[in-house]
Formats: C-alpha cells, sequence, structure tokens
C-alpha cells in the first residue's frame, strides 16, 4: 500500500491507481455529466400552461367556447384522432368537466397517477401524471424527464395520456420511437392499466394511477 495525495487534496493508494486519483477521475465524469444535461436542455423555460393549455377560446365568429379536448392533445398523433372520436359524443357538460380537468382549480393541476422509476439512471424516483399528453423524454422540459439515458430521445420519445371520458390511461409512441408495455412492442397506442411495466430506452417505469375505477376529479 502506498498512500499519497494528489494534487487536489485526495488520499488514495497509489499502488492500486498507479498515479490517476480516483476521487478526481469520479469528480470530472460529474462534472462532465452535468454540462452534457446543460447543454442538452440548453432551452427556454416553459410554463405548464405554455406547454399544456390554450388560452385563445374563440371560434371564427368570435363567440366564445370551451376549449375541446383534442386541441390540447394534438390532432397531429394518432392519440389525438382517437380522442377526437370519443369526444364528438360528450354532452357540454362532460366537456365542461374534461376542461376542467386540463386547467384545474385557482392553478392545480389534479394528479390522475405516477410514473415509478424501477430500473435505469433514475431508479427510485417519481414522475406526477396529469390529465391529457404526459410527454416523456431526457429534456428537462418535459412532463416526464428521464434524464441520463441517451438511448431515449430529448423530446416527445413516447407519451402516456389520460382520456377523462371513461377513466383510463393509454400509452403512445412519438414519432416512430420504440416502446415496450409488459415487454411487448406497442404499435400505435395501448391502453396502460395498474403495474404495468414500460420500458423506454433502458429505463423502466411501472404504472401507479391514482384515477381508477369509480374515483376521478371530476367526480370530486
Amino acid at each position: 500500500m502506498a498512500i499519497i495525495k494528489c494534487n487536489n487534496g485526495h488520499f488514495y493508494d497509489d499502488a492500486v491507481y498507479h498515479g490517476k486519483c480516483p476521487h478526481c477521475k469520479a469528480e470530472s465524469e460529474l462534472l462532465k455529466e452535468g454540462k452534457e444535461i446543460l447543454e442538452d436542455d440548453r432551452t427556454v423555460a416553459m410554463s405548464l400552461d405554455q406547454i399544456h393549455i390554450h388560452t385563445n377560446y374563440s371560434d371564427e365568429s368570435g363567440q366564445d367556447r370551451p376549449p375541446a379536448a383534442e386541441e390540447a392533445l394534438g390532432k397531429e398523433s394518432i392519440m389525438g384522432q382517437f380522442f377526437d372520436n370519443r369526444l364528438s359524443g360528450m354532452t357540454e357538460e362532460e366537456k365542461d368537466k374534461t376542461v376542467s380537468l386540463f386547467h384545474g382549480a385557482q392553478g392545480v393541476v389534479p394528479v390522475t397517477g405516477w410514473l415509478v422509476c424501477i430500473s435505469g439512471r433514475e431508479a427510485g424516483k417519481d414522475y406526477r401524471l396529469h390529465a391529457g399528453k404526459n410527454f416523456i423524454g431526457r429534456s428537462l422540459t418535459m412532463d416526464v424527464p428521464i434524464v441520463g439515458d441517451k438511448s431515449v430521445a430529448r423530446n416527445k420519445h413516447c407519451s402516456v395520456v389520460y382520456e377523462p371520458k371513461d377513466n383510463t390511461f393509454f400509452i403512445a409512441g412519438e414519432s416512430g420511437n420504440v416502446v415496450y408495455l409488459n415487454d411487448k412492442t406497442v404499435e400505435n397506442f395501448a391502453e396502460l392499466g395498474p403495474d404495468d411495466v414500460l420500458r423506454i430506452g433502458e429505463t423502466e417505469l411501472v404504472m401507479v394511477p391514482y384515477c381508477k375505477e369509480d374515483r376521478r376529479w371530476e367526480k370530486v
């Protein structure tokens, strides 16, 4: 054993590390990772309202109208088309209740469930879900930011969607990205139930719904 001190004040066994301080190496890797995260997410911060909530509620005639939920979900995706069909049968009262889930009361966005990371760089972390689309990616601007997993797309790898009419969750791929549900590839979208496991890149997430069966916010 040959304990020596490096230029940065760390003590280590030179007989094992041969002049290369392991503490300095670890610090260097942490700094590099932090720099990559900052560079990866060098975007203008957007509030939840800006990302998920539309505020222009007037149609072409200037008449006020409640925002259709498909606008908040986005018609450009398969899930948007799916919700377009589902909402067509809603009464105005049901649509108003759906809108309230997107906006929340006094700025509070009601939680609908959680994703819990059970494997990967962020194992042990939970992610809060809300009504509508919850985008998953490694950017900090995502609803579910999986930071550090380079096999996950930076923006919108996939999304977990809560559909309030049937009190149901879905997993939907975005831009052709690969997502696995219980070890099976998700094609377009699939229903998501309690304890289902999503695998995105090298990360595994378990679904924990709050809204289920007879429990839903529109009845509170």
